[in-house]
Formats: C-alpha cells, sequence, structure tokens
C-alpha cells in the first residue's frame, strides 16, 4: 500500500480562518513547494497534517499550550475547526473536526482507515528546522536508539530489553533477598561465635559436635550431620530420668521464644516512631511535593529561557508579559534544586519504608507463632494451660493491630497523607503485652528455678540444647544459603539472557542501520561534495543495559571522529539531520510515501540550498511525494527555475497573512518572467514593472557565479546589479560573445533600477516592458552555444578561461 496526499484543506484550523487548501499536481503523484513570507501561515499546513495524525502538535505542546490554541483567533465560538485530507486511495479520504468541548472525530469510521492511522504512527514524514538539531545534536544516544526502534517496529525489542534490566535490577535490590541475607547474617553469626572461623562447613560443624560430645558423653559418636539431632534426643533420654529434665527444658524453650517477641514488639514501635517522624518532616515541605511533578516543566522552562534560540529575553516565552529573565532563571534554579531535595527524601523515605514492613511483618509472624503456642499446647505444660486466654486475647488483638498499621502506613504514604492511624490503642495494647510477657517469663523463670537436676543431667540438657540449637541454625544458613543463591542465581540468568538478547538485537540492529547509513553517507556527500567529511555511519555502543544507545561517526579529513558535534559546522549538521530524515523515510515509511519539509533551509547556506534540489530528485527518492515550505525567496525561484519543466512539480504562494482573513493562497507563476508576463494580460503594468529588476538581477547573479566573477567585499552579501554586470562585461570583453551579448558602457542595470524606481510614469508601456524581458532573454541566450547546445561555462579551460563543448564560444 502506496499513500500520498492529494489534497489538504483547513478551516479554522491554526491561521485559517475560512476555508483554505492545496492540491498536489498529477492527480496526487506530484509535489508542492509552497513560498511564503515569515509569518505567512505556511506551518498551518504542516500542523494540520501533524494534528491530523497525532492528535497533537509536538511544537505547541513544548510550549504548553493546550486545545484552544488549535483554533483560529477570529472564529466564532459556536464553530468548529477541521481538517481534511484527501489521498491518492479514496478510501482512506477523511475530515477530522475539532470540537471546542468535546472529542475529536473522524468522518471516516471504517476499519481500514483505523488500522492506517495506527499504522502511521511509526513513521516520521514531518521535518521541521527545529528537528535538524534535535536528532544529531541534542538526543543523547539512548535516545537515538530509541528513536530508530521506534522506526523500524523494534519498540517491542526495546521495550523487553529494558523489562529485562527492570526485571534484574528489582531483583537485587528487593526486600526479599534483604530480609534472607539478614537472617543468613545471624544465623552465621551464632555458629561463627561457637566455630571461632568465619568459614562454615560440614567438616567443621561435626568437629565442633565431637568436641561436645567428648566432654559430656564421649561414647556417643556422630558421623554425619543428620545424626545429631538423634545424639540430641539420647542426651534428653539420658536426662529424663523423672521427667523433670524434660520439662526444665521445654520451659528454656519457651523462655527464649518468649523473651523474643518481648524484645521485637518493644523495638518495633521505636522502629515506627522514628520513620513517622522523617515522613513527617517530609510532609512539612507540602510546596515542593506539590511541584515534584512540574521538575520536568522547571527544567525544560529554564533550556528554554537560557537557549540562545530565545531571542526575546525581556518576555516570557509563554504568556508574553515583560520579565526579568536573570530573576527568573535564579527563581527555576532554586525550584529545580528543592524539587529535586525532595525527590531525593521521598527515595530514602520509601527505602527505610521496606526494612520498616519487613520488621513489622517479622513481629506478626513471632506473634502467630506465640499463638500457636499457647492454643496448641502440644506438651499440656501447666503454666501455658493456666495464662492461656488472657494471653491469646492479647496476642490477638496486638497482631490484628499491627496488620492495621501496616496497611494504614502503606495507603498513607502511597497517597502522601499525614498518617491518619490513632496509636494509642495499640501503645497501651503494646504496654499490656510487654507486661503479660514479663510475668509469664518470671513465672517461667521461676519454675524453672525449682526444677532441681543431678549436675550431670543438667549438662547432659545443657549440651543437648547446645547440639540441637546449632544443628538448627546450621541448618537455617544452609537453607538460606540456598534461597540467596537461588535468588542470585535468577539474577544471574537474567543478566545472561538480557546480554544474550542485546548481542542479538545488535547483531540484527547493525544489519539495518548499516544499510541506512550508506544513503545518509551518499545524501550527504551530495550536500558538501568534497569537504573532507565523509564515510558517515551510525553504529550501536558497547555499553550494556540500560546504557545501551546509537552514535554517528564519520571520517574527518581521513580521521574517523564521532559524536558530530566535535567537527561539522552548525550548517554541515543540519545536513546530517537532512540526510537522516531522509534516509530514514526511504526504507521505513513502508506507507506513508509523502514528506513534509517545513522551513527546514534557514541554517542552510546558499550552496546547500541549491544542491538541495539535486537530493529532492535524487533517483532513490523518485517514489517520494514532497510538500516544501520556505520563506527564502531566492531559493524557491531556484527550485522553480531548475524544475518548473517537471510536471511532477508544483509552485505556489501563500500571501501575507491578516488576521481578518486568515491563509490566502495562490499558484506561483513558472518564473519571475512568467509573473511579469501574467501582470501584463491582467493590465497590471507597475508590478510588472517591479518585478523587471528582479529578473534582470537574479539573471545577472546566475552568470556570473558561473563565470566565477569577482565581486566587492560586502559583509551583508547584498550587491548591487550594476556590480554583476560589470564584472561579466570586463570577463568577456576581449571575446567576440561581448558583440554577441550586447554588452556596452550603457549599464542596462541602470536604466532597468531607474525604471522600477518610476512606476508612475505615463510613457512606461506594456511594449516597454517586453521590450526589456527581451533584452534579458538575448543577454541570457548569447551565452548559450547554438551549435553544440551547452553553456559557455560548460568546460574551464587551463588558464581559468571558460568555454562551451564545441569550443566556439570562450572568454
Amino acid at each position: 500500500m502506496t499513500i500520498k496526499l492529494k489534497k489538504i484543506e483547513l478551516n479554522g484550523f491554526r491561521g485559517s480562518l475560512h476555508t483554505v487548501s492545496i492540491s498536489f499536481p498529477n492527480n496526487g503523484d506530484g509535489s508542492i513547494i509552497l513560498y511564503g513570507e515569515g509569518g505567512s501561515g505556511k506551518t498551518t499546513f504542516t500542523e494540520g497534517v501533524e494534528w491530523f495524525y497525532k492528535d497533537k502538535i509536538d511544537s505547541l505542546e513544548r510550549e504548553f499550550c493546550g486545545k484552544e490554541c488549535y483554533f483560529n483567533l477570529r472564529l466564532d465560538n459556536a464553530q468548529n475547526a477541521t481538517v481534511n485530507i484527501e489521498f491518492n486511495q479514496i478510501v482512506f479520504n477523511s475530515t477530522k473536526t475539532l470540537y471546542r468541548t468535546s472529542h475529536n472525530t473522524y468522518s471516516n469510521r471504517n476499519s481500514e482507515f483505523k488500522t492506517y492511522l495506527e499504522a502511521s504512527s511509526r513513521e516520521n514524514f514531518i521535518l521541521r528546522h527545529h528537528d535538524l538539531k534535535d536528532f544529531v545534536d541534542e538526543k543523547t544516544k539512548a535516545k537515538k536508539l530509541e528513536y530508530f526502534a521506534k522506526l523500524i517496529g523494534f519498540e517491542k525489542v526495546t521495550e523487553t530489553r529494558t523489562i529485562l534490566v527492570q526485571a534484574f535490577n528489582a531483583l537485587k535490590a528487593s526486600s526479599e533477598i534483604n530480609v534472607i541475607s539478614g537472617q543468613l547474617k545471624e544465623a552465621k553469626k551464632f555458629l561463627v561465635d561457637k566455630l571461632r572461623t568465619e568459614i562454615v562447613t560440614e567438616e567443621a560443624v561435626l568437629a565442633y559436635v565431637r568436641e561436645q560430645l567428648k566432654l559430656h558423653k564421649p561414647e556417643l559418636q556422630v558421623l554425619k550431620l543428620d545424626e545429631i539431632p538423634d545424639i540430641a534426643k539420647k542426651l534428653y533420654a539420658l536426662a529424663d530420668t523423672s521427667a523433670i529434665g524434660k520439662r526444665k527444658h521445654i520451659l528454656e524453650l519457651l523462655n527464649d521464644q518468649f523473651n523474643n517477641s518481648e524484645k521485637e514488639c518493644g523495638s518495633i514501635l521505636g522502629d515506627i516512631t522514628v520513620w513517622m517522624k522523617d515522613y513527617k518532616t517530609y510532609l512539612k515541605d507540602i510546596e515542593s511535593i506539590q511541584k515534584e511533578s512540574l521538575l520536568n516543566l522547571y527544567t525544560i522552562g529554564k533550556r528554554i529561557i537560557t537557549s540562545r534560540d530565545w531571542l526575546e529575553k525581556e518576555k516570557c516565552p509563554l504568556c508574553g508579559s515583560v520579565i526579568d529573565d536573570k530573576a527568573l532563571i535564579e527563581h527555576l534554579s532554586a525550584e529545580i534544586v528543592k524539587i529535586e531535595s525532595s525527590l531525593e527524601k521521598k527515595k530514602e523515605l520509601e527505602k527505610n519504608f521496606k526494612v520498616l514492613s519487613s520488621k513489622v511483618s517479622s513481629v506478626i509472624s513471632k506473634l502467630k507463632s506465640d499463638i500457636e503456642n499457647f492454643t496448641t499446647n502440644k506438651d499440656n505444660e501447666k503454666l501455658i494451660e493456666d495464662n492461656k486466654t488472657s494471653v491469646v486475647s492479647l496476642l490477638t488483638k496486638v497482631m490484628e493491630c499491627y496488620q492495621d498499621i501496616a496497611k494504614q502506613l502503606s495507603d498513607d504514604f502511597k497517597n502522601l497523607r499525614d498518617v491518619s492511624y490513632e496509636f494509642g490503642v495499640v501503645l497501651a495494647l503494646t504496654d499490656d503485652l510487654k507486661t503479660k510477657y514479663k510475668e509469664f517469663i518470671s513465672l517461667l523463670q521461676q519454675e524453672i528455678n525449682s526444677l532441681v537436676v543431678k549436675p550431670e543431667i543438667q549438662r547432659y540438657i545443657d549440651t543437648a540444647k547446645l547440639l540441637e540449637n546449632f544443628y538448627a541454625q546450621f541448618e537455617r544458613s544452609m537453607k538460606l544459603s540456598l534461597e540467596v543463591e537461588k535468588i542470585n542465581e535468577q539474577a544471574d540468568s537474567l543478566q545472561a539472557i538480557q546480554e544474550a538478547f542485546e548481542e542479538k538485537e545488535k547483531e540484527v540492529f547493525q544489519k539495518i542501520i548499516s544499510v541506512l547509513s550508506k544513503d545518509i553517507d551518499t545524501y550527504y556527500g551530495i550536500l558538501n561534495p568534497g569537504e573532507g567529511v565523509d564515510k558517515i555511519t551510525l553504529f550501536p555502543t558497547e555499553d550494556k543495559g540500560a546504557g545501551r544507545g546509537l552514535e554517528i561517526s564519520y571520517k574527518f579529513h581521513g580521521t574517523e571522529q564521532y559524536p558530530a558535534k566535535k567537527y561539522l559546522s552548525e550548517s554541515h549538521r543540519n545536513s546530517l539531520g537532512i540526510s537522516i530524515f531522509l534516509a530514514s523515510a526511504k526504507h521505513f515509511n513502508k506507507i506513508n510515501k509523502f514528506l513534509i519539509l517545513d522551513d527546514i533551509y534557514t541554517s542552510l547556506d546558499v550552496n546547500h540550498r541549491e544542491r538541495l534540489v539535486s537530493l529532492f530528485t535524487h533517483s532513490s527518492l523518485s517514489d517520494k511525494q514532497f510538500l516544501i515550505t520556505t520563506h527564502d525567496l531566492i531559493w524557491f525561484k531556484t527550485m522553480q527555475r531548475t524544475l518548473q519543466s517537471n510536471s511532477n512539480w508544483k509552485f505556489m504562494e501563500i500571501r501575507k497573512w491578516r488576521i481578518d482573513t486568515g491563509i490566502e493562497i495562490v499558484e506561483a507563476p513558472e518564473s519571475i518572467r512568467k509573473r511579469i508576463l501574467d501582470f501584463l494580460n491582467k493590465g497590471e503594468i507597475f508590478p510588472a514593472c517591479k518585478s523587471i529588476r528582479s529578473y534582470f538581477e537574479e539573471t545577472l547573479k546566475r552568470i556570473a557565479k558561473k563565470l566565477e566573477i569577482r565581486v566587492p567585499y560586502r559583509e551583508d552579501a547584498r550587491w548591487e546589479p550594476s556590480e554583476f554586470y560589470s564584472g561579466i562585461r570586463e570577463r568577456i570583453s576581449s571575446s567576440s560573445l561581448s558583440k554577441e551579448a550586447k554588452v556596452t558602457s550603457a549599464d542596462p542595470a541602470l536604466f532597468i533600477a531607474n525604471l522600477a524606481t518610476h512606476e508612475n510614469d505615463v510613457n512606461i508601456t506594456s511594449g516597454t516592458i517586453k521590450s526589456l524581458v527581451k533584452l534579458i532573454d538575448d543577454f541570457e541566450k548569447a551565452f548559450h552555444c547554438d551549435k553544440c547546445q551547452k553553456n559557455i561555462w560548460h568546460a574551464k579551460r587551463s588558464n581559468s578561461g571558460f568555454q562551451c563543448q564545441c569550443g566556439k564560444l570562450q572568454c
């Protein structure tokens, strides 16, 4: 499917007050060059097409101009604005309506059109002047990669790589691995303290167990780790001669557990209080918090105001009111610092909140375990039964409170609200629970102390308890180590997948951009022949993960260099931007074959502008349709003169925009010569007279340039026609051409200039002007050989003279 534009029609949109349209030649197969002075409304057509496809105008969005700016200022409030586009394929014709109070709509509702719009969103067919710098100079290497990834349909590939990177980072920084690592550190500390070595191995554990058995029961032997629990049972059995030892062991386990629970319940409220204090301090700077979303706005605003592109420093770029730019820059800088500081505090709070949440979860887990001990009482311990009802009730209430706290804190922090939870109840309940824990621990301790066992029996119990705990901690450390290892393996696997994915992505991407680079180099060479810059190449950088990107390299007088700013002038970088855009359009615009170039020539010198004609007519771009706008009359004339014989190009002019009429367009004459004759046919003598000077001046400039005529240096490059004429006359004075060109000491340029300033002279007739047109025509024809049909500047001789192909004409 190949789509080209047939007609663009605007009504009430931006500069168009009334219906205004441009129709492309050859039934939508040809191109248009649209000339108009600055502020005449040329860009309105570009904006209309952009809004039709994107539902927004990027250049206005960047200046924070909303939907209301899309309507013409003089459009009645009851009227809607429309953009109508007709295509070479009628099935896609549609009018898009801009409503003031409701959503925009397309008149074309068929599914084919919807599919076409979605496909078009991946193509880039509009180039503005500011876009030239954007890709070459402004975009980071990552943004360059993102730009081309979208053009070639690599968005999903790029998204996948980003997801892999994010998954890897999230896994390495997850709260889960932090909690597990903390628990592992705790378990290893117990083992290291006992073993007196940093390296905890199975052999070291067995050696320690054997040493303990040798001291207390040497006849017991242990060969494998999993025999340790059985050894502990045998020691308990030796101590269990009267069940006293067994009960004492059970009570000591309970004592340890409740001591631990009491400490954690006591500390968690302190941790919550510390975090809440930091959170409340953060919330006090509510102004900075509310402005966090404005960071990008302030940053862009500061960049615009400090930019060289913004000339009216005394006026606000948004509203046009008078400002003190220095004071505004200082204010924006201060606001940016405050907002960035606020965001840093928020990141720190988020990090600490994850740790706090983990601690709260640990306390809740311990409370559940304590409740289970009281409710099951598998050892039928009398102390538990006696305190069961009151303790379980209190434990349940406290646990439910902490569950509510966790949810409330999470909700408040997520929505940046002040903490609304009433801590009075949980403080009282926690104090009651701590008191209850202490009472119960005291009862346990009294009962333990009352249980008197023989010293050797106590040694069996102590040894059994030590071995049991030692084995449990070792098993725990092994299990936690495996979990940490598993998470690290997952991270390593993700990293390996990411790296393999990136290598494949790079391989495929390299093939694509190497083809693209050839065209970029070709197009750049057309614009900048023989200037020492070639071998333009796009290449993926070697960075991994999120740092991946795309850069531009080139040979600068034989030496490879990058980036573009290093050695290329602004004009050359703009040439590079045009080349990249056209090469991208050639390869990646599979559906839309039209390109809109909106006033892109302002930063290109005259030579580059002339070479653009050769670029736009290059055979590799023969299937492309152009809409080119310009405010440069000389370049417009150059295009007109070069392409006027090609029926595929149409030249139009846009009259000076007026607020009461909006945009008005007329089809441009094929040349200034035709413009003069058009004026004469309409009986408009004096406008024709004024154009005579332009016609003669343009002819002189063209001939003078070809013959390399020297003219006086002028800083503003504004030469008088007489200077060109004198130089040409001097160049050909000794040749036969002088007679053919009717060059005399009487400068016709002076006569024509004089004529143009006396437009009210009643003696000036249509015949006078036609005679002058013939004079200029004959002057130009004199430089063209009727024998070989080549101009005199066709070949340059060794003595710096010129001649036609056959040598008949020389100078």
